[in-house]
């Protein structure tokens, strides 16, 4: 059979560049760490971790709420302790007013400075702001400031302190408002979970329930300002003092039986975030190893198969210098 010198040096170029070739792909396999670089490298294996990648990326949101839905109620429960703890303080102060008829008038006025001052720490924590500035007891009305209390630390002794009534209702002259609403904010957690990482103001504050479960009908501000008011009061009538304050403890320990009962619920959900979050890594985990088996490369399998590539290379073109060295005057 009659070879061109065409066909010799085709052939010899083609085998080299096809070599070549090989050699380039393997080195980028290298220096990537991926078996599978195009989909065409392993149609199957690419296939399947497209599928997972997107998993694993509705993962990462996931496991990116929890994180958010952690933070949020972590600093609810926090502010809650601090509701807690003004309560406590309420109540102490409040059943040392009831002894009315061992205390004279400038002690009862010093309890109600004393109270004044709980009153504007109750209004500022129920006004709490968190990093991002949101209210977070204004329900979806986060930009909107959702208690509007009067300020009474500075009001004039026997002043009366307005209550808070919700918004929507007739409001008296005078009176403050409550302008969040009663959502709670929600962040999907998983695929089937979404929860809640707010508490409306109303049910904080407004709204209160009680250990049994009974819902009073005045908040604790009213009940609070309706208390320093009858402390305050001169001529001091006790009758009218002694009905404010039995009115006023009750509300008070109902207010810190609901709100202990909603730290109680927020330190459920955040135990049950740690829960989740505990799934939401291993299954992380399980999409790296899953993608790491489809696409990742062999690191000893690839440079023995670079050895031996290069050996090839080598071999073709010393054969193609050796042939393409031959011609007819090697033979006179």
């Amino acid at each position: 059979m009659r070879v061109s010198t065409a066909q010799v040096y085709d052939t010899g170029i083609n085998g080299i560049m096809r070599i070549s070739a090989q050699q380039m792909k393997l080195q980028n396999q290298i220096n990537t760490g991926r078996r599978v670089l195009t989909p065409s490298d392993d149609p199957v294996a690419s296939a399947r971790a497209l599928v997972v990648t997107q998993s694993q990326e509705v993962n990462q949101r996931y496991i990116e709420n929890q994180g958010r839905a952690k933070d949020s109620l972590a600093f609810l429960d926090g502010t809650l302790g601090s509701v807690v703890d003004v309560m406590g303080s309420l109540i102490e102060r409040t059943i040392a007013a009831g002894n009315s008829g061992t205390l004279s008038d400038s002690e009862r006025q010093v309890i109600a400075r004393e109270l004044r001052m709980r009153y504007d720490e109750l209004n500022a924590l129920a006004n709490t702001q968190d990093g991002e500035g949101n209210y977070i007891f204004a329900g979806y009305q986060t930009q909107t400031q959702p208690f509007h209390t009067s300020d009474v630390g500075n009001a004039p002794t026997g002043a009366p302190v307005p209550g808070v009534v919700m918004a929507g209702v007739t409001v008296p002259a005078g009176a403050d408002v409550y302008l969040g609403d009663d959502g709670r904010r929600q962040l999907q957690l998983e695929a089937s979970r979404t929860m809640a990482v707010s508490e409306p103001g109303s049910d904080v504050f407004v709204r209160i329930r009680d250990k049994n479960g009974n819902v009073t009908n005045e908040s604790v501000f009213t009940s609070l300002g309706n208390f320093i008011e009858a402390l305050e009061q001169t001529p001091f009538d006790a009758t009218a003092f002694n009905t404010a304050h039995s009115a006023a403890l009750t509300n008070f320990y109902a207010m810190l039986d609901n709100t202990l009962r909603i730290q109680t619920t927020t330190g459920s959900r955040l135990a049950e975030i740690d829960a989740l979050e505990t799934t939401a890594a291993d299954r992380d985990l399980q999409y790296e190893s899953v993608l790491s088996d489809l696409q990742d490369l062999d690191y000893a399998e690839a440079l023995s198969m670079l050895s031996k590539q290069q050996i090839q290379l080598e071999a073709s073109q010393k054969s193609f210098m050796a042939i393409t060295a031959l011609g007819l005057f090697n033979y006179i």
